[in-house]
C-alpha cells in the first residue's frame, strides 16, 4: 500500500491469496490452522519477527469466525479469550514503547444466531501514537459506534492505521 512492505500470517488460503494480490509476503507458520487449536505462539513469533522488516503485518485468526459458524457461543467466547490472551496481549507487550500502531477488527461479522457472514459494520480498535484516546473502554459492536473513529471504509481505515493524510 503506497510503497509500504507488508506481510500476512494466516492459515486460510483466501487470506493468503488476498495478501499475495496485495503484494504482501505470505509467512507460513507450522501448526497454524483455521480453528481454536491453531499455533498462536508461532503466529506471534512470526509477527514479531516480521515487524522488524515490514511496515505492516496482518495476523489473521480464523477460530472466532469458525466457532460462530458452528453456533457455539461457549467455544466462540473461548476463542475470543484465547485471541486476546495468546495473540493481542503478547504482541502488544513485546512491542510496547516501539511506536507500533495496532488495529484489531474482524474481517466480517458472523452472528452466532445466524451462523453466516453478514454485511453489518464491524467494531474497530486502533492504538498508536497518532490516535487520540477516546472514552470507549470495551471492544464491542455495542460500544464501537460511541468511539471517535466513527464509521470507516477500507482506504480510510488503512490511511488511519498507516497515519497517511
Amino acid at each position: 500500500y503506497l510503497g509500504r512492505k507488508g506481510a500476512v500470517i494466516s492459515a486460510v488460503d483466501v487470506i493468503k491469496g488476498i495478501g499475495k494480490c496485495a503484494e504482501m509476503e505470505v509467512i507460513e507458520v507450522p501448526g497454524a490452522t483455521g480453528f481454536i487449536e491453531t499455533n498462536y505462539a508461532g503466529k506471534v513469533a512470526a509477527a514479531l519477527e516480521a515487524i522488524k522488516t515490514h511496515d505492516l503485518v496482518y495476523v489473521h485468526v480464523e477460530a472466532i469466525d469458525e466457532c460462530s459458524h458452528l453456533g457455539d457461543l461457549k467455544l466462540k467466547m473461548q476463542a475470543i479469550k484465547e485471541f486476546e490472551d495468546r495473540v493481542v496481549a503478547p504482541v502488544m507487550k513485546a512491542l510496547e514503547g516501539r511506536g507500533v500502531t495496532f488495529a484489531i477488527l474482524p474481517d466480517h461479522p458472523v452472528p452466532i444466531h445466524l451462523r453466516k457472514h453478514t454485511r453489518t459494520p464491524v467494531p474497530v480498535a486502533i492504538c498508536g501514537e497518532h490516535i487520540a484516546a477516546d472514552s470507549v473502554m470495551h471492544y464491542s459492536e455495542k460500544d464501537a459506534p460511541d468511539g471517535s473513529l466513527g464509521f470507516m471504509h477500507g482506504e480510510e481505515f488503512m490511511r488511519k492505521v498507516l497515519n497517511l493524510k
